[in-house]
Parts: structure tokens; sequence; C-alpha cells
């Protein structure tokens, strides 16, 4: 299966066109494609290229295969020493429990079962396009942040707090050919007393089960 759709560091992903980029994602999308899914790509591929300008070292995929799953993770950022997964609502008004709790089994099971994420941070963000703003935080649980809820407007500020940390360096050109683990390897998050601001725990270990 391929990994992703589409892969590149961010001055291929800037150079090339939007056209270019859809045909590409279309090309290797194997179900039919509605006017839904095309719009969907149309906005992640225009805002990204305006907001990965500040990002200059990222890599970016789209449509990247979660393992176990057998989905797709919308876009897969590589900044700054952490795997950032992207899942978009376009039009979406509301934070659902079922979206974030997407977001957060994508990442876990990135974390769990994809070779070359196993010891890296993962930053889920659900980009609710026209949902309310919240405040952005990070909340780590065993190298896994509880999800990160943005609109169009606030998706720039999370992804910029996150390029202004360091946290380790990653050989993101090998992200795509790592295999993934068996299933039998899924670990359990780790006590309470990881997750942490500040030092002070803020999240129940249970809402980090894998659904």
């Amino acid at each position: 299966m391929q990994r992703a759709y589409y892969q590149g560091d961010v001055a291929q992903f800037l150079g090339t066109s939007v056209d270019q980029l859809l045909g590409e994602l279309a090309q290797a999308h194997s179900f039919d494609l509605d006017q839904r899914q095309l719009d969907a790509w149309i906005h992640q591929i225009e805002q990204l290229q305006v907001l990965l300008l500040a990002c200059p070292d990222a890599h970016v995929f789209f449509e990247f295969t979660i393992p176990r799953m057998g989905k797709r993770a919308d876009v897969v950022l590589i900044l700054n020493g952490y795997i950032v997964i992207i899942e978009y609502k376009v039009g979406g008004a509301y934070y659902s429990s079922r979206d974030i709790d997407q977001a957060l089994d994508y990442a876990l099971d990135l974390h769990n079962f994809h070779e070359g994420s196993h010891e890296m941070p993962i930053v889920p963000i659900l980009v609710a396009t026209q949902a309310p703003s919240q405040d952005i935080s990070l909340y780590f649980e065993d190298d896994v942040a509880t999800p990160v809820l943005c609109n169009d407007d606030t998706l720039a500020a999370a992804l910029l707090h996150l390029a202004g940390k360091t946290i380790s360096s990653w050989d993101r050109s090998a992200a795509a050919s790592q295999p993934p683990l068996p299933t039998p390897s899924l670990k359990p998050p780790s006590s309470m007393a990881s997750i942490r601001k500040h030092g002070s725990p803020i999240l129940s270990a249970a809402s980090l089960i894998t659904r």
C-alpha cells in the first residue's frame, strides 16, 4: 500500500501548483472522487501553502496511511521534531467527540504501530474550519498529545507554536518507508502522572486508551 498520496519538503510543496498537487492526489486515490473531497483537498493545499511559508524545514504528507486502522490522515507534518497529524473537517462548525477521538486514535496508532514514529512526540490537530476558537496548549501522555482543537484562524498559531520548540531531530526522509509494528506490541498509556502541564496532571489516563 502506498504510504502517502503525496510527500515532499516545504520547498517542493510550495513550488507545486494547486492544480498539480490536486492531480497527484486524485491519481493516487483509488476510489470515486466527489466534489466534496476535491474541495477539501483544495482548501488544505491553499491554506498550508500559506502557513508553511513560516516552517521551511517541515516535511509534508497528504493522505498518510495509519497503520492497523487502514485509514488515511488528511495531512501529516514533520515539524521541528514533532509528528503533527492534521485532520480536517472542512465546514465543521463544532468539535465533535467523534472527530476528537478520530484524531487521537490516529496519533495513538501511529505511535504504537509505526516504527519510525514510535519514539517521537506526536501532536494530533483537529481543524473544524468554522468552529469557535480554543486555547492552544500541549498536554502529553507517553509522547502523544491530547488533540489540539483549531479552526481556520487558529491553525497558524498552533503550527508556529510547534515550530518554535526544539525536541529532537528525525530522519523525515525515512518516514514513508517505515514498516508498521505488529499489533501485539500495543502498549497502553502510562500512568496519569506522565500527563502534565507545568508539572501538574491534567487528564485521566483512561481518556487516552485506544477506542
